[in-house]
């Protein structure tokens, strides 16, 4: 593991057990885009902030919570997101974790994603392999074990049947969680994931696993993801779907959008 992987790796694991020890005070607030912060969420940015501009001062900075926007001049940026999966998070439920990715150029880099409850620590840089909890994998590896055995599974958005038409030959589910669903594929517990109604904050490190371990993460229409044309942290503009190489185009066939969407 390189050096700035494993104090990004510290960092994470930090943010995540500060989160479990808030989790039964939390005091919750409704932003404008709907979604749920907590008081949680807040410490475990600051805390995550403060740890890596101290080992990393030259690195910008692009956050969830509080406008987190430190980007001018910066070549290298972390997308940070302390609690992804808030929802999850503040009901009880296990699928949350910090997210901690890093761009460079237009390629993300490094990826960490910690999640405190279910002990789960993937972690990559450039150069190196994918690792969950310290073991080095591959989607093509994973996927050919015990874990995709049952059939395949794609992960996607609670509301995906809202939006799209699907004839996808195995489970459908939601795990609220983008970067989990992300990190799944990558180790090979899921076939696919799609990305939709997100940002940027929430992709970045699980795409870096993901590209590392064997897979792709592009529009439906088949465009690569360039993070850095989503800087201004507003929401990916279109459906993005990630998954090992070989299953990628197959996969997309099987989604169509709907032309009028669902609001029910």
């Amino acid at each position: 593991m390189s050096e700035r992987l494993d104090a990004v790796v510290d960092a994470a694991r930090e943010g995540g057990r500060l989160a479990l020890s808030l989790r039964g005070d939390l005091d919750r607030q409704i932003k404008d885009d709907g979604s749920i912060v907590t008081n949680a969420d807040l410490a475990v940015q600051e805390l995550v902030v403060e740890r890596l501009s101290k080992l990393f001062p030259d690195v910008g900075m692009i956050g969830e919570e509080e406008g987190l926007r430190d980007l001018d001049g910066k070549d290298a940026i972390f997308a940070i997101d302390p609690i992804d999966g808030t929802d999850c998070y503040q009901r009880g439920y296990p699928h949350f974790g910090v997210s901690i990715g890093l761009i460079e150029g237009d390629k993300c880099t490094l990826g960490v994603f910690y999640n405190p409850v279910l002990e789960m620590m993937y972690a990559v840089d450039t150069g190196e392999r994918p690792t969950l909890n310290g073991r080095a994998f591959s989607i093509a590896e994973e996927q050919a074990n015990h874990k995709t055995q049952e059939g395949p599974l794609l992960l996607a958005p609670s509301n995906f049947h809202r939006h799209f038409i699907t004839d996808f030959r195995g489970k459908i589910r939601s795990l609220g969680s983008m970067a989990h669903h992300l990190c799944y594929v990558a180790s090979g517990y899921a076939t696919a994931t799609l990305a939709m109604n997100t940002h940027i904050w929430d992709v970045v490190a699980g795409v870096a696993l993901i590209q590392a371990a064997g897979g792709a993460f592009k529009t439906l229409s088949g465009e690569p993801f360039d993070p850095r044309a989503y800087l201004h942290g507003g929401w990916l503009d279109e459906p993005f779907l990630g998954a090992v190489e070989s299953r990628w185009d197959d996969v997309c066939r099987q989604i169509t959008p709907k032309q009028n969407p669902s609001t029910i």
